[in-house]
């Protein structure tokens, strides 16, 4: 299992938003598909904590792109 972490980052000229995750990605075998995963660890709004607003309120909107991010960068 390969692990890492990364920031997904969105920088408006109104604000700066950092998710902070770990994406870890199985290659599988002859048994077991491929799988992957990102946790969400910590989410920052212009340099303050919104960790559980985020999981709260906008987490939905956001785990598609940050998976999408954290497999490219894979």
């Amino acid at each position: 299992m390969n692990k890492r972490k990364g920031v997904y980052c969105v920088n408006d000229k109104c604000y700066d938003l950092s998710i902070y995750f770990n994406y870890s990605y199985d290659p599988g075998d002859w048994i077991q598909p491929p799988s992957d995963r990102v946790d969400v660890y910590k989410v920052e709004l212009n340099d303050e904590d919104i960790t559980d607003f985020y999981f709260d309120y906008m987490s939905v909107i956001f785990e598609d792109q940050v998976l999408e991010f954290a497999l490219q960068d894979h």
